[in-house]
C-alpha cells in the first residue's frame, strides 16, 4: 500500500536535460511544474501492481497577462488531477478506471535500481542533490 506524501522542486534546466525538445516546459522561478511518480503497490483491492502517474502544469491567459497555474486538489477523486496513469496489471487499470477516476492505461515497464559509488552525501542524504538544490 503507497502512503505518504511528496513534493519534490526540480530546476527547470535539470529537467529539460531528461524531456524531448518538443515539450515546453511550463516553470516558476527556476523550477518545472508538474511531474511524475512511481507507485508500487504490495496490498490493494487489485493485488500487487505498479503505477506511473503523470501530473501536468496547466496555463491559462487571465487580464492579458499570461499566469503559470498548477492546481493539485485533492477531491474525492484523484482522477481530476492525475493527467496520465499508466498500470502494470489490467485489473488495476479497470479498478482505477472504475472505482477512482483515473485515466489508467496498461502499460508494460521494469524498473530497477542502480548503485552509485563515490558520492559525498550531506546531511540530507544527497536528496538536494538529486532535486538540483546542492548548491543553495
Amino acid at each position: 500500500m503507497f502512503k505518504g506524501r511528496q513534493l519534490h522542486l526540480v530546476k527547470a534546466e535539470t529537467t529539460l536535460a531528461f524531456i524531448s525538445k518538443e515539450f515546453k516546459l511550463v516553470e516558476a522561478l527556476g523550477y518545472a511544474l508538474g511531474g511524475f511518480f512511481l507507485a508500487n503497490y504490495e496490498g490493494s483491492p487489485a493485488g500487487m501492481f505498479d503505477e506511473v502517474v503523470f501530473v501536468y502544469a496547466k496555463t491559462m491567459l487571465f487580464n492579458a497577462t499570461l499566469r503559470l497555474v498548477l492546481v493539485l486538489v485533492n477531491y474525492q477523486r484523484c482522477g481530476r488531477w492525475a493527467t496520465r496513469v499508466l498500470g502494470s496489471s489490467v485489473k488495476a487499470c479497470v479498478h482505477g478506471q472504475k472505482d477512482v477516476g483515473l485515466s489508467s492505461q496498461v502499460a508494460h515497464f521494469t524498473k530497477s535500481v542502480k548503485a552509485v559509488s563515490g558520492t559525498k552525501r550531506s546531511q540530507f542524504g544527497g536528496f538536494l542533490n538529486k532535486i538540483g538544490m546542492d548548491n543553495m
